[in-house]
């Protein structure tokens, strides 16, 4: 099987502090009072988010943090929709104006496509101690991979959570997986004549945000977080995309790379060869990044186009890259990973946790990222 998940690669990084801790309570920026989570699972995958939420504001840092929410969407998949927002002070109420509420597009960045867009929220009368409440709906009506329903929810992660109720309302029967190392979540199920209902409920207050340390690199397994699949292996998810990067793998090679794959040929050390192909395909190819939530999200360009236009993200460079490394006959393939400062907790679930495509290369008894 060609390009599936492979493998995983981290970086780490050295801290300059080593007394590293998670914040206490009192230290918190805010208190997530209340956070009420209702989804509904369509057939097909599609889904929509019923969410509420009230947060409390502890400090200075949390007031300039918080004061103003930002909601990222992308309406080539989802609609998102603020539905009511407001600050309680004591016993008065401040509601957000609608026309306050804004909607708008968010350029493209010099360093890749992006068509997201943003809902801005800005609370009124915003004070340490004041109650910001906040409800919203969003309609999943594309998903990422078809057919395909899942979801990540990470329990009390950089604020202080004290209460989160999820329910999920689901056509289709779902698979999950806790890593719940201090046995704070608390799982139901049950099944109805056209529905399957899940809940899920924290038991009691967590925050799990590392302090005292400069770029603090997280373990997932020491987090509190569950996922959500109706797809129970990653493998199975991966699969559906083999057929699409073999397509593009098998695709003639264009003329402004085959004289990487001719001075390569010329060098006797393997080693000195796979070296030459990263140099040159990185000095021939720009890098710019790709995060539109649908079209560019995970199967690459054609090679034709890198070609044309000498840039792509991740998953161009890598398969471009497979494709040399192919015509010089070396076992090669496309691996997705997760890179960043979570050390992931990897397992065949059916959620697949990735954000970066690399290379994966077998050199005789080696294994080459």
């Amino acid at each position: 099987m060609k390009c599936s998940i492979i493998g995983v690669c981290f970086l780490f990084l050295l801290a300059q502090s080593a007394q590293a801790r998670f914040m206490k309570p009192e230290e918190a920026e805010v208190s997530i009072l209340q956070e009420r989570v209702r989804i509904k699972v369509n057939a097909d995958g599609s889904s929509v988010y019923e969410n509420a939420e009230q947060i409390k504001i502890l400090n200075e840092t949390g007031r300039a943090n918080w004061g103003t929410r930002h909601f990222n969407y992308s309406p080539k998949n989802a609609r998102l929709k603020v539905l009511k927002a407001s600050t309680q002070i004591g016993e008065n109420h401040f509601n957000v104006d609608s026309h306050d509420i804004v909607d708008t597009e968010i350029n493209a960045t010099e360093n890749g496509f992006d068509e997201s867009r943003q809902i801005l929220v800005p609370f009124r009368k915003v004070e340490i101690g004041s109650v910001l409440s906040i409800d919203s709906l969003n309609e999943i009506f594309k998903p990422a991979f078809e057919r395909q329903y899942s979801d990540r929810f990470y329990v009390g992660d950089f604020y202080l959570q004290e209460h989160l109720d999820v329910e999920m309302i689901s056509e289709i029967p779902l698979f999950f997986e806790f890593n719940d190392p201090h046995a704070l979540l608390e799982f139901t199920k049950s099944e109805e004549k056209s529905h399957f209902i899940y809940k899920i409920r924290l038991k009691r207050g967590v925050i799990q945000r590392p302090i005292e340390e400069l770029r603090s690199h997280l373990d997932e397994r020491n987090l509190t977080w569950f996922q959500v699949s109706n797809v129970q292996k990653a493998t199975d998810v991966a699969q559906r995309f083999v057929g699409l990067y073999e397509a593009i793998l098998n695709q003639e090679l264009p003329a402004v790379f085959k004289e990487i794959v001719q001075e390569a040929k010329a060098k006797a050390d393997p080693l000195d060869q796979i070296n030459f192909v990263l140099a040159s395909v990185a000095d021939k190819v720009r890098y710019m990044g790709d995060w539109r939530a649908i079209d560019g999200a995970f199967v690459p360009r054609s090679l034709a186009k890198i070609g044309e236009t000498h840039f792509g993200d991740c998953k161009d460079l890598s398969t471009l890259t497979v494709k040399i490394l192919r015509m010089l006959g070396f076992e090669s393939d496309v691996a997705w990973v997760m890179r960043g400062r979570t050390t992931p907790a990897i397992s065949d679930f059916g959620f697949v946790n990735f954000n970066h495509a690399i290379v994966s290369l077998v050199l005789k008894e080696r294994q080459l990222w």
